[in-house]
């Protein structure tokens, strides 16, 4: 649902917490106890009725991210008012609606942790193409301008660097395009869960999969999950208005299937 960004990967840290008993309850959040995940950390097709949550996701989970930050926090920006933000909502609830039409969208615990998937074997059809340029372009329309000339900047690096790192390849490749979990369902194993979806389907093509991560802290999950970088742009150098430090960006690529645990701050998803 990511779709007027390219492909993010939204933040994934948040280890488990040992001290707390295993229970089959749910949590405030909808997420089942540790007890429950084994069985329920099943990736499905994301249904109609699983958008609700999955936008709540997006909003929660890339609230903090780095690029996120990048692109809205400039001199011109101002706290969106509620008109601003029920249209931003309401273009996630499109793209996801029409993403669940065409089976873009994989899922574990009904939202509260979701894949978007680019296969190039499923090209999208006409309406797919007319939803996401009409969510694009009414997206862009809420941005100012400061914040248009930052992402105009974001998409030329990203384009110039997925060209050079992956070249033709890419046009075979499986796409992460959008991967995200709930900050309170995080450390149940349901990302790595979804990122098998993509790494699978490549393998059986005896292809890759790749993605645009957006969080360094996310490095660590990716390597235990068969990626590894193979470029890496920055933002913000030459932007004389972004005073903190240059925003990394990282291309990735799949090099194996395995996903294994990693204890940590960047590694229990």
């Amino acid at each position: 649902m990511a779709a007027p960004f390219l492909c993010l990967s939204a933040p994934l840290a948040a280890p488990d917490d040992p001290a707390h008993a295993p229970r089959a309850t749910k949590s405030a959040a909808g997420c089942p106890g540790p007890a429950a995940e084994l069985k329920l950390a099943v990736p499905q097709r994301m249904q109609y009725r699983d958008i609700p949550r999955a936008v709540s996701t997006t909003l929660a989970a890339f609230a903090a991210d780095p690029l996120n930050r990048f692109l809205k926090d400039t001199p011109d920006s101002a706290p969106p008012n509620a008109r601003t933000r029920a249209a931003r909502t309401a273009l996630l609830y499109a793209q996801a609606a029409d993403d669940v039409r065409s089976g873009a969208l994989w899922t574990v615990a009904h939202g509260a942790s979701y894949l978007r998937l680019g296969d190039p074997l499923h090209a999208p059809d006409a309406l797919a193409r007319a939803v996401a340029r009409l969510v694009a372009g009414l997206t862009l329309r809420t941005l100012t301008r400061m914040q248009r000339a930052r992402y105009d900047a974001f998409v030329r690096a990203a384009n110039a660097a997925i060209a050079d790192a992956l070249g033709d390849a890419v046009a075979d490749m499986l796409l992460v395009d959008g991967l995200a979990t709930a900050p309170a369902c995080q450390g149940r194993g349901y990302a790595r869960a979804l990122v098998r979806v993509a790494t699978d389907l490549a393998d059986a093509r005896s292809t890759r999969s790749w993605l645009v991560s957006s969080n360094a802290a996310n490095r660590g999950f990716y390597g235990a999950c068969g990626f590894r970088g193979v470029r890496t742009f920055y933002l913000g150098a030459d932007d004389a208005t972004w005073t903190r430090a240059p925003v990394p960006i990282d291309i990735v690529s799949s090099f194996r299937a395995e996903c294994v645990w990693v204890g940590g701050a960047d590694g229990a998803v």
